[in-house]
């Protein structure tokens, strides 16, 4: 509990008796303090105080207590009910009169539209607090809107508009001094740069927001060493964002956050695992989940469930694993989760394959497969609705201009009407162009969905899904299908002696000799870190042997010292070709065998 926790609740502690008015104010500044960090206990603390709001002079208050129960609701993800509480709330505010009170209202309902995922409601109410702030002159409020709309983007993907946003939230900040907000802000921009892969800006604008949390008691300053632990996660650094991690929740446990503290106490269990160390990891989970339990946050109960079940079907406790994984797929239908939905049918499935239970493992299979599909059409059907939101808003705010300047004399109305008209038409156009840009944008999506974005072959999936086809065709037609998996020799060394840099200069190279020596009814993926699969359709063996030693001798003899002094290329290739086997899976692992068997022999070979 940081120092204004602590000076409200002595606060309402010491209010004198029958003073309500005074006490419920006190309440309502003690529960926004808490509605980030202990929703539960916020929750307790708006009900407390709508109880003693009597009568309609305490109608704004009440407005208040109302707007406070729809965030934490929302918080606790009891969208339902925080809607309707958040409605109920801006109806008070309304007949209250006044724009703060509209805005605040606004606002809340918002951020109650983004977690439901309704992103276009979200941007539009958003917007319109926005308005509501300018008219008023309030710069804090309208840097935290404006924090808000940039959320609302970033949500539909569309980082530009998201980037902006927080940009112009962060001007804002700086020219009020608001150190805290500033931070706030460049956390939220260095959200944006991860998202885009562009960790060193990232952490640099995690590290700027700490540098500006210094000297404040601020439980936020550990969800900026969470998202730095985060990005080395991404890259591989373990142990760096373990200290991250470490860093973050000794902070956020200190402010009494416990909600941030369940989420990294799941991110450290997560490293734990990465470093080997399961019994470690299974204690955090089983605490994060007990803490989540405590306080009624469901989102992170699924989350450690879904890791708790995974742990314990790798170390084959499948009855307990299991049971874990239904429980968190029932948290997640119930919260409409998809993302959690769709990771515990991707383990159940992964789980019941390798029980060699193939019927429960396809059927969570396709549930994965089904909700992925879903998740990136909605995604691009809610970047839609944000851009034809912005613009319906653009056409309101006309209107309303319109409309309050109906009793000026006509010349200068007419004036204004042709002035709007352009403006319109201007609107018209950038509609199109914004609508132009989303289509460009879902087609890079779908590229992005396929390809592996170092090499720009098929990534694993994708491959997946080509292989399983031209199996079926291939038995069906009776055709010859051959597949072989190439891996890059020693490929760690040469990593460790010439760097990452020049590795994945390598692995580009490597793409394009493989990519050139092929039809155009063949398709080369990537399969994991120094591994690719080629697929030869209607091709016998002597042909992709042919093909097979062709690329070797290509990548051996590649001028390699172009990327590094001394560096030297070559690759183990294996090749399978059997239709007898059950799946297009049994002829991946046959090749992967035929590939073991050409570095047993001393790589630099082909082994069909």
């Amino acid at each position: 509990m940081n120092e204004n926790h602590k000076r409200l609740e002595a606060a309402v502690a010491a209010c004198p008796p029958g003073d309500d008015r005074k006490r419920v104010r006190l309440l309502n500044q003690l529960g926004m303090e808490l509605v980030n960090i202990d929703s539960g206990r916020a929750l307790e603390v708006s009900l407390q105080s709508q109880s003693l709001c009597i009568g309609p002079e305490a109608d704004a208050e009440r407005a208040d207590a109302l707007n406070l129960e729809a965030l934490a609701r929302c918080n606790l993800c009891d969208l339902a009910r925080a809607k309707e509480i958040g409605q109920e709330a801006f109806r008070l505010y309304e007949k209250l009169g006044g724009n703060t009170g509209k805005a605040i209202g606004l606002n809340t309902l918002g951020n109650i539209y983004a977690r439901l995922g309704e992103y276009a409601k979200a941007l539009v109410n958003h917007l319109s607090a926005l308005r509501l702030k300018q008219e008023s002159g309030d710069q804090a409020g309208q840097a935290e809107v404006l924090n808000n709309v940039g959320g609302d983007y970033e949500l539909m993907s569309d980082y530009a508009n998201g980037l902006d946003y927080y940009c112009k939230s962060l001007a804002i900040r700086r020219l009020l001094d608001d150190r805290v907000g500033q931070a706030v802000s460049l956390m939220n921009i260095g959200g944006i740069y991860e998202q885009l892969g562009e960790y060193k800006k990232a952490l640099e604008c995690h590290a700027d927001s700490i540098e500006l949390f210094a000297g404040s008691d601020d439980g936020r300053c550990g969800s900026a060493y969470n998202n730095m632990g985060e990005i080395y996660r991404k890259q591989g650094e373990f142990q760096n964002a373990l200290n991250h991690y470490h860093r973050a929740l000794k902070i956020t446990e200190a402010a009494g956050d416990r909600q941030a503290s369940i989420g990294i106490m799941i991110n450290i269990g997560q490293v734990s695992l990465k470093m080997g160390h399961p019994e470690r990891a299974e204690k955090l989970f089983s605490r994060s989940l007990q803490a989540a339990l405590a306080i009624g946050e469901k989102h992170y109960q699924a989350e450690s469930l879904l890791a708790l079940g995974k742990l314990l079907l790798d170390q084959h406790l499948t009855e307990q694993g299991f049971s874990f994984l239904k429980q968190a797929l029932d948290i997640g239908n119930e919260l409409r989760a998809r993302t959690i939905t769709q990771r515990g049918h991707q383990i159940l499935s992964q789980a019941h394959k390798q029980a060699g239970e193939h019927r429960q493992a396809l059927e969570h299979f396709e549930q994965f497969y089904r909700i992925s599909q879903e998740m990136h059409d909605e995604a691009a059907e809610r970047k839609r609705q944000g851009l034809t939101a912005q613009f319906e808003t653009q056409q309101a705010e006309h209107k309303a201009e319109v409309f309050r300047l109906k009793n000026v004399e006509l010349a200068k109305t007419f004036q204004q009407l042709r002035d709007l008209h352009r403006s319109l038409q201007e609107a018209d156009a950038q509609k199109a162009k914004l609508l132009n840009s989303v289509n460009r944008k879902n087609k890079q999506l779908e590229t992005m969905a396929r390809e592996d974005a170092l090499t720009g072959l098929l990534n694993r999936r994708s491959l997946d899904l080509e292989l399983a086809k031209e199996f079926s065709k291939a038995r069906r037609f009776k055709k010859k299908l051959m597949v072989a998996i190439a891996d890059i020799d020693h490929f760690r060394g040469i990593n460790g002696l010439h760097g990452h840099q020049a590795g994945d200069s390598v692995l580009k190279v490597v793409a394009e000799l493989v990519s050139k020596n092929l039809r155009l009814i063949d398709t080369a993926a990537r399969y994991g870190g120094e591994e690719f699969v080629i697929v030869m359709p209607e091709t016998p063996q002597e042909g992709a042997m042919l093909v097979c030693e062709r690329i070797r001798k290509e990548i051996e003899r590649y001028r390699w010292s172009k990327i590094a002094p001394g560096l030297a290329v070559t690759v183990s290739i294996g090749l399978a070709g059997d239709l007898s086997v059950p799946d297009h899976e049994k002829m991946l692992s046959a090749a992967d065998a035929r590939l073991a068997k050409a570095k047993r022999a001393g790589r630099n070979r082909v082994c069909g």
